[in-house]
């Protein structure tokens, strides 16, 4: 298992470079009755060239590097606290030992997002997950369950930190949350280290780019 994140984690170093946890888009004031319009990387760049003060100027090349680099990484949702984690555990329903196949993350009334690039392979609603979205991403496949609200439709692309769905409680669920799976070649994996990865990376980046940010002002005045 330790060789499969290693793999994942040399694929990320390759060709992914970056992050995306910054997610602006949509408000959420109360919970949606129709499915939402959920806009482009490209119109986010031009929403926000719109509305920064001029100082900002001086570093559109950062900025337009900031949003192409969100594109490719992102985490489930923005709490990211874990409320259950994934092997076995206390059935909530039975009391007795089942194993859990992801981890349950915090969530009201929140977006979720794809973690990567990918193609929806599947959207649906079962006894188990309620409203749920599969995400497939080469050789792994990302599963968000317990949703409110499905945004997006089987065999649909989607880049990392686009919306996919809304946080809920449907299916065998005690409250609200996101249950959060990962699958390597079919077979179920903790979730855990991949995400842990990606967290370190959008830290890096997110250094990285407001260091630039902050030279550039200072050239700029």
């Amino acid at each position: 298992m330790n060789r499969k994140y290693i793999f994942f984690a040399g694929l990320l170093c390759i060709s992914i470079p970056a992050f995306s946890q910054f997610n602006t888009v949509l408000q959420k004031d109360e919970k949606p009755k129709v499915e939402p319009v959920v806009s482009s990387t490209r119109n986010r760049i031009l929403d926000e060239e719109e509305e920064s003060p001029k100082i900002y100027d001086a570093v559109l090349p950062e900025r337009r590097s900031y949003w192409s680099q969100r594109r490719y990484l992102s985490l489930p949702i923005d709490s990211m606290v874990i409320t259950s984690k994934y092997g076995v555990r206390k059935d909530p329903f039975t009391g007795k030992p089942k194993v859990h196949k992801g981890i349950d993350l915090k969530g009201n009334n929140d977006y979720v997002y794809s973690i990567m690039p990918g193609v929806v392979i599947k959207t649906g609603k079962n006894k188990g997950l309620g409203n749920y979205v599969e995400v497939k991403h080469g050789d792994f496949t990302s599963i968000y369950g317990h949703l409110y609200s499905v945004l997006v439709n089987a065999k649909q692309a989607v880049e990392a930190g686009q919306p996919i769905g809304i946080s809920g409680s449907t299916g065998r669920s005690t409250g609200e949350h996101l249950h959060f799976q990962m699958e390597y070649q079919d077979k179920t994996i903790d979730p855990k280290p991949i995400l842990d990865y990606i967290y370190d990376v959008i830290r890096t980046v997110k250094g990285e780019i407001s260091q630039q940010i902050e030279n550039e002002l200072r050239r700029a005045k």
